[in-house]
């Protein structure tokens, strides 16, 4: 089932330490505009510009997807994973991904974020199963946030998912979230569908942590999401390309759409037990960029002014774009959103 979820002022942190942190923040947070104080406002729509919107148009299915049998055929998805020393199950990962995927043209970009054991010949091994395959390398390692960023600046499709390189999040649950995302019917500012997990199959310490700062962000942010840890999601490149880019910006994802005045659905998506490997994060480490982090987003989101509907003037608007206020002058409007 998607929802598409939104913000509330009024959501809690269950911890004393969550909510003394939240205090601290709260006259910076209690600035952001909710979605009621945003639609509000006489005449407001997400902003748009003719380009964005054709982007949209153009990725939504007209009929049934096809498979990647047409070698010169652009795909229609492009699925970004980033790696760093995930030998023992990368091949398994772009296979998995290959198999959900089959019925759908697509291609699969992995960005192997310098690795220092065997996950490039492993990734380069699988590409004679795969031609779809496309490596990526980093010269340095560069973190998560920067390799899904290499991956979704080099997709050739205007459609991009993103999902973990360490196998835990399950490849078969991306055709559900593409087809949310491009549904015909779907909202005309939704941009991201996200994955939130049923049941985390990681341990209770690592449970605990993301609870509190899943918690703590959502009353912070009110980006209405509970589990931006997922790291299954997929959403318009354009889109994507648009968001200010920092380190571990991939956390931010559902609050930096919404900064943008774009929509975010929410699908629930199962999760695995790490098979291989070991984690790259701790609960510490997390907590100590996730406070300065955080407090970034709070400011960027505060520093966000959304310009409405954009138009062309000298030009009628295409269909998409139309809408009443683009009759009156950028003065009445003004006059009317203050009145």
């Amino acid at each position: 089932m998607m929802e598409i979820i939104a913000p509330s002022a009024h959501d809690n942190v269950a911890t004393g330490s969550g909510r003394r942190l939240a205090a601290i923040m709260k006259p910076y947070s209690d600035a952001l505009p909710t979605d009621r104080d945003r639609r509000a406002r006489i005449g407001y729509e997400p902003p748009m510009d003719a380009n964005f919107q054709n982007d949209d148009a153009a990725a939504r299915p007209s009929g049934a997807p096809a498979n990647n049998d047409a070698d010169d055929a652009s795909p229609a998805l492009s699925v970004v994973a980033p790696m760093y020393n995930e030998a023992g199950g990368a091949a398994a990962l772009v296979d998995e991904i290959a198999a959900a995927l089959r019925d759908l043209r697509h291609e699969i970009i992995v960005v192997d974020d310098c690795s220092t054991d065997d996950t490039r010949p492993a990734l380069l091994a699988a590409r004679a199963r795969h031609p779809q395959l496309r490596v990526l390398v980093h010269e340095r390692n560069a973190g998560q946030s920067r390799a899904i960023h290499t991956g979704v600046a080099a997709a050739r499709a205007p459609v991009a998912a993103m999902l973990d390189g360490d196998g835990q999040n399950d490849p078969a649950d991306i055709p559900a979230l593409y087809a949310a995302l491009t549904a015909p019917d779907a909202p005309a500012a939704l941009a991201m569908v996200a994955g939130e997990r049923r049941r985390r199959r990681d341990s209770a310490a690592k449970r605990w942590a993301s609870r509190f700062a899943n918690g703590l962000r959502k009353r912070l942010l009110k980006d209405g999401a509970n589990d931006t840890g997922c790291g299954l999601k997929v959403f318009y490149r354009s889109a994507f390309l648009r968001l200010p880019y920092f380190d571990h910006m991939h956390r931010y994802l559902p609050a930096l759409m919404r900064r943008e005045g774009r929509e975010v659905a929410f699908v629930e998506v199962s999760h695995r037990a790490r098979a291989h490997g070991v984690s790259k994060y701790t609960n510490l480490g997390r907590l100590a960029v996730g406070v300065s982090d955080l407090a970034g987003v709070v400011w960027l989101m505060r520093r966000a002014r959304l310009p409405g509907r954009i138009r062309e003037e000298g030009a009628a608007p295409p269909g998409d774009l139309a809408h009443e206020s683009a009759k009156a002058g950028c003065g009445e409007s003004q006059r009317r959103e203050s009145a």
